[in-house]
């Protein structure tokens, strides 16, 4: 299945770069499964197969470091992602889509 996690990232100081991260939250080491570095403020988006978690229903979560690798932010874990959605009527597997909203730095 595929899936696709977005944000909006609001830098406050363009001056700098840092680096989007999304990852899967596992109980012993956290899995990156996608990252971008931005230098402006921006509309981020993820697309990735569940294939790249390992998992049906992975713990995603969206960290943001800055150019020292400083975490300077951190999100909610989402696991809204489910393998199961499959469309009833078309037998396609659905792309599901996490939003972590607006995000200011």
């Amino acid at each position: 299945m595929i899936a696709k996690a977005n944000a909006t990232i609001e830098l406050k100081n363009a001056e700098s770069k840092y680096s989007v991260k999304l990852f899967d939250v596992d109980v012993i080491k956290d899995d990156e499964i996608a990252s971008i570095v931005i230098n402006t403020s921006k509309e981020i988006e993820f697309i990735f197969s569940l294939d790249e978690t390992g998992e049906f229903n992975p713990e995603l979560q969206l960290r943001v470091y800055d150019s020292k690798n400083n975490e300077v932010f951190r999100s909610e874990i989402n696991n809204s992602i489910s393998s199961t959605n499959i469309n009833k009527v078309t037998g396609f597997i659905e792309v599901t889509t996490i939003d972590f909203g607006l995000i200011t730095i």
